[in-house]
Parts: C-alpha cells; structure tokens; sequence
C-alpha cells in the first residue's frame, strides 16, 4: 500500500495559522454583528445620539410613566420593565454602555469600571435586582416598593447628569502672565 507522507513543521504552522485566523475573524466578525443590531436596537447609529441632554429625556419618560400608574392598574411586570428600560436607555445614552442589551451584572461591572459612587452603585444594583425579581420570577413587591422605584432612579439621574459647563472668563485663562515652557 502508499506509505504516508508525514506533515512537515512548516505546513502544522500554516494550518494553525489558517485556524487561528479563521476564528478570529468569526469572533470579531460576531462581536461587529451584535454591535450593530444592538444599535438598531436602541434606535440608530451611535452617531444618532439624542441631540437632548440624556439625563433630560430619561426624566421626561419618568413623568410619563408616573402618570401612567400602572402598578395601581395591577400591570406591576409592566411598569418594571418600562422603569428599568428608561434607566437603562439613560445609562447607554450617558455613558455609552450597551446597557439594553447587557445582563443586570454586566451593567453592574461596567459601572465599576467607571468608579461610581458605591451608594449610586448600590442604588443601581437595587433597583435592577428588584425588577429583575418582577420581571422573571415574578416577586411581588409592596406598594411603597413601586413609589422607592421612581425616587431611586430619579436620584441616580440626577447624581450623575452632565454638568452644564459654564464658560471661563478671558481674563483668567490668560495664566496671568505666566508662560510655560
């Protein structure tokens, strides 16, 4: 019978190399893909960002879902969902995060990453564990619990709002005379 021909070290290099870029460029080409459809998720392009202050709209929606009541009308998963949908809109609008599409944990650790404030993180962590508790195993919380929600995402946008910038008179960004070298 033929007698095999043994692979040579050069051509084992050349196939792993094929595999190697093969998968790399299935992981990023993935990574590209998922990217996308989240943004077209969440409305457009990153370059479509809202032209309004975020911290704007999310307390506009706030007003909005208050009037609504939902959790009086007995809809508490409802009202959860549209709570935490607006503060999670709010965190991908201000801080860039894919905060819609990323797990109540993700969402924790990107904000770590960030350094937030541990009580801004704790309130976070709060409110989305809650909802998550209503949204997928369907906890039931008191009345006071639904009120708490409101204050607790509405306190987190404002702490964490863009600062508007006020401009800084001529006379003092002169440096009085001083010239750097």
């Amino acid at each position: 019978p033929p007698l095999g021909i043994p692979l040579s070290t050069a051509e084992i290099a050349m196939y792993s190399g094929i595999i190697l870029l093969l998968a790399a460029a299935a992981f990023f080409g993935y990574r590209y893909w998922k990217r996308r459809r989240a943004r077209k998720a969440a409305g457009g392009e990153a370059e479509d960002r809202p032209a309004r202050p975020a911290h704007i709209i999310a307390l506009e929606q706030l007003a909005v879902l208050k009037e609504k009541k939902l959790w009086e009308q007995g809809r508490v998963k409802e009202f959860y969902s549209e709570i935490t949908e607006i503060f999670r809109r709010y965190l991908e609008n201000r801080y860039s995060m894919m905060a819609l599409e990323e797990t109540t944990d993700e969402i924790l650790a990107g904000m770590r990453k960030l350094r937030f404030p541990d009580r801004l993180l704790g309130d976070t962590e709060r409110i989305l564990r809650r909802a998550d508790l209503v949204k997928f195993a369907k906890g039931t919380p008191i009345v006071s619990e639904h009120e708490e929600m409101f204050s607790v995402v509405h306190d987190v946008v404002e702490k964490t709002k863009v600062a508007p910038m006020t401009p800084v008179p001529a006379a003092e960004t002169s440096g009085g005379g001083h010239a750097r070298s």
